[in-house]
């Protein structure tokens, strides 16, 4: 009777990804929505064909970009492999990814398995699948009202980790993964950096500020974003963990090159927060055994996701970037990136507050806008637009920004349309997740038939 469900579920899996093409969706849910419904174990029945290891990809910011570039890695050598494409990253969405992959019986073998999924998801998912390697990105405060306080959630992984055997994989350079390796138990490995030229000027992570064994403030000798950086604990003792895989010689011209363990990588992305994705993917890519070549060749070719700092260009002549942002360690990392351009540009906020943005809209007050919104990073105007255009604009305004060039659109749809088809300079457009797909497709409808030959090399991501 089991078997008769899951082929049932798989094939009603298989029947609405062709219907969800017809009409145009991608996908990425619906179908793993309906087979779960039908049979409830068939993600764990379709992961038992995964025969050479299952890699679970979590964190706050970057996780979308590490999956992706390690997925791409893969799919370079003669390795099959399965990945939840898209941002789709609950049990919904990676179940519709194995009923992507398989066939129409359920029992096509796939060598890896790479599986994006939340950081409040890992327990769920880890009932349902033997993961053999976990990789952690980062962690910051992100959506209060949706996931409660960060410790609430590093609490979540840890229990969910614990004797667990799987193989960890952590940011040693992340002082709240620290006391993962001694309360999990598990085997751990760490990936880190020594990036001399890309030293911030403080902490704006108020959780990064205090030891994960003892509690005491620990101090910093350099710190690169947030709470991201070389750490110790005058009280325990307790610093950044040994390195096993280290990354060097950071550099932007725009596009990040990066030497990881010996190995020289030239990169399409930009934005320094970008170099921890290349250098968490490349740890993983070496650690299952894949050669250098394989690794310079991949990284060379890999662009990052739709709403990662992707470019448009449009028919009026001018260029548009539409990022996503969903914290503050994100939004500051983005506007990083944003300023160090010198073109004249516009920024356009497109700020809403449905479930899935999170409701609660406080923490853009812990943005750094007077750092990078300003006059001498050649911005001319800065537009505000979306469900919560008013607090993004009260935001800027407390900055100083010069008042007669903040421009709130009030009619999200008609006057965001306008703007794009008429400002002719650079427009940097910062989204919401809600808002970033709309946006999109009022730029798809606006860009030029073909694309600029250096578009690949304009995107980056941080999610």
């Amino acid at each position: 009777m089991s078997l008769i469900r899951k082929l049932f579920a798989i094939w009603v899996g298989k029947l609405l990804l062709v219907l969800c093409r017809l009409f145009g969706n991608k996908g990425t849910v619906l179908p793993g929505y309906g087979a779960r419904a039908i049979y409830p174990g068939v993600l764990e029945d379709l992961s038992r064909h995964i025969t050479k290891g299952i890699i679970v990809i979590t964190g706050t910011n970057g996780k979308t970009t590490t999956a992706d570039l390690l997925t791409h890695i893969i799919r370079h050598t003669s390795h099959s492999v399965v990945h939840n494409l898209g941002g789709a990253n609950m049990l919904t969405g990676i179940t519709t990814a194995c009923i992507r992959s398989t066939n129409i019986w359920g029992n096509r073998a796939l060598d890896y398995a790479v599986f994006e999924t939340d950081e409040a998801n890992i327990p769920l998912l880890l009932k349902e699948i033997k993961a053999n390697m976990l990789l952690i990105t980062n962690f910051f405060n992100d959506q209060l009202d949706r996931y409660g306080e960060l410790d609430y959630t590093l609490n979540i992984v840890k229990n969910a980790l614990i004797n667990s055997g799987i193989k960890l994989f952590l940011n040693a350079d992340d002082p709240l993964v620290c006391n993962f390796e001694q309360v999990t138990k598990c085997n751990t490995f760490y990936f880190g950096g020594d990036f001399s030229d890309f030293i911030s000027d403080g902490v704006n992570n108020h959780e990064g500020k205090y030891c994960a064994f003892c509690g005491e403030q620990i101090i910093y000798s350099k710190i690169y974003y947030s709470q991201i950086g070389k750490f110790k604990c005058n009280n325990c003792g307790n610093h950044n963990h040994r390195i096993d895989t280290l990354a060097s010689n950071c550099r932007q011209s725009p596009n990040i090159e990066v030497d990881i363990e010996g190995i020289h990588l030239s990169t399409n992305l930009t934005g320094f927060y970008n170099v921890y994705n290349v250098l968490a993917a490349t740890a993983l890519a070496l650690h299952i055994g894949i050669d250098e070549n394989t690794i310079i060749k991949a990284v060379e070719s890999f662009s990052a996701s739709s709403g990662r700092m992707e470019s448009f260009y449009l028919k009026n002549g001018s260029q548009a970037v539409l990022t996503l942002v969903k914290n503050p360690a994100g939004f500051n990392q983005i506007l990083q990136a944003i300023t160090a351009d010198k073109e004249e540009k516009v920024l356009v906020f497109v700020i809403n507050a449905n479930a899935a943005d999170g409701r609660d809209i406080s923490w853009l007050w812990d943005v750094e806008i007077e750092k990078h919104i300003i006059k001498e990073n050649n911005i001319s105007r800065v537009y505000c637009a979306g469900q919560r255009s008013g607090d993004i604009a009260l935001r800027i305004k407390y900055s100083l920004w010069p008042q007669d060039q903040l421009i709130i659109l009030d009619d999200y749809n008609s006057q965001l349309r306008e703007m794009i088809r008429e400002v002719k300079v650079k427009k940097y457009i910062i989204c919401t997740y809600t808002a970033l797909f709309q946006v999109r497709q009022v730029l798809q409808a606006n860009k030029t038939a073909s694309e600029h030959p250096n578009d690949s090399r304009l995107k980056q991501n941080i999610t």
